[in-house]
């Protein structure tokens, strides 16, 4: 047995069950690894390190603030170990140019690789990878259909893939039928490219003229376009819509089951008109102890507000939301997108000010 296979045991060792923070146990097992110059006997210990170490950088596990840039070298050596369980997130590195040059045909081969091993994330990747580039085939409608109608995850998401599908293929009906499908699972995917299409109708004749590339709503941009095509309105949110009313400078913020945040322009003191950004009828209040603390460090002038769908229990379609779970102090699994806003000491809700000032929350709020 080599030196370093003693030192990572003593290193398991002292850890018990469960370290105390898994980020630096795995750094410490990388880098005895690697000082010790990289011993075949404990170069499985590297390779797991290697993945949760990418993991935890990626998602913003064990307290990290998230960052694909730096979480991509790891992922690819956990890769070249032979990990499986990175497929996704490496594949997404390498798709939107993150901690490597962009290459979408690598992201591709990646997911695809995902798919054969059964993994349902990369499979939905790979599949909008091959309509979006008109590679998709019946294998491919096969496939979605049945992340579609899994028993056990339905993926309201392969909807909207399908949707584009057929309408590239110019079969109307089978792409309305889909379309339908998709909102009725409550798609965010199939909701933004609705949208899209009606923003579209503002200027063109019909929707079937626009130039929409819905692979993008599927990997959003890191940064917001500053040229929107409705003034005063993010382009990339529920409030983008024609119709929407113009509020001013009244912003909430939309908490995703992605763990993406988006910041929309909204009253929040007109409460009626939230739950339609989060495709609910009603909502329930959410309070907790980390809104409390984020208010009073920030000196917000009111306090946080979380609102969940209503009668998200009853929608078996709707995704856990991590961050909500994660505030609610593990409480209770907690499903589908938030609204957060501020109330003030009478309940009443209110908007955030400017888009800075919704900013600065998130930020905290992730910390």
């Amino acid at each position: 047995m080599s030196k370093a296979f003693d030192l990572i045991g003593d290193l398991i060792k002292a850890a018990g069950e469960r370290p105390d923070n898994e980020y630096k146990f795995a750094q410490d097992i990388i880098n005895v690894y690697l000082e010790e110059g990289c011993p075949e006997d404990c170069k499985d210990y590297y390779v797991m390190a290697s993945a949760y170490s990418g993991k935890c950088l990626y998602n913003g596990w064990d307290g990290l603030e998230k960052d694909a840039e730096k979480a991509f070298e790891p992922l690819h050596n956990a890769y070249l170990g032979g990990n499986k369980g990175i497929l996704e997130e490496l594949g997404m590195c390498y798709f939107n140019g993150w901690g490597t040059p962009a290459d979408e045909n690598k992201a591709a081969t990646i997911w695809k690789e995902g798919l054969d091993l059964g993994d349902k994330a990369c499979a939905l990747h790979y599949y909008v990878w091959q309509v979006d580039n008109d590679k998709a085939d019946e294998l491919t409608v096969q496939g979605l259909e049945s992340l579609v109608n899994d028993p056990e995850e339905p993926n309201a998401d392969a909807c909207a893939v399908l949707y584009q599908y057929f309408s590239n293929e110019g079969d109307e009906d089978k792409a309305w039928e889909w379309r339908e499908k998709g909102l009725d699972m409550g798609s965010e995917l199939m909701q933004n490219m609705v949208d899209e299409e009606k923003e579209e109708e503002v200027g063109e004749d019909s929707w079937k003229s626009m130039d929409y590339s819905w692979a993008k709503a599927f990997f959003p941009e890191d940064e917001d376009d500053d040229d929107d095509e409705y003034e005063g309105h993010d382009d990339e949110t529920e409030a983008a819509h024609p119709g929407y009313p113009d509020v001013g400078e009244k912003y909430v913020i939309i908490a995703a089951t992605d763990d993406s945040f988006r910041i929309v322009q909204a009253d929040a003191s007109d409460w009626h008109s939230l739950p339609a950004l989060i495709g609910a009828d009603s909502c329930d209040d959410m309070r907790c102890e980390k809104f409390r603390k984020v208010s009073k460090a920030l000196h917000l002038p009111g306090t946080l507000l979380g609102q969940l769908d209503k009668d998200g229990f009853r929608k078996s379609y709707l995704r856990r939301n991590w961050h909500a779970s994660q505030w609610y102090d593990g409480m209770a699994d907690l499903f589908g997108a938030m609204v957060i806003c501020m109330e003030d000491g009478r309940y009443n809700p209110f908007s955030f000010s400017s888009r800075e000032e919704a900013q600065k929350v998130i930020d905290a709020l992730c910390k």
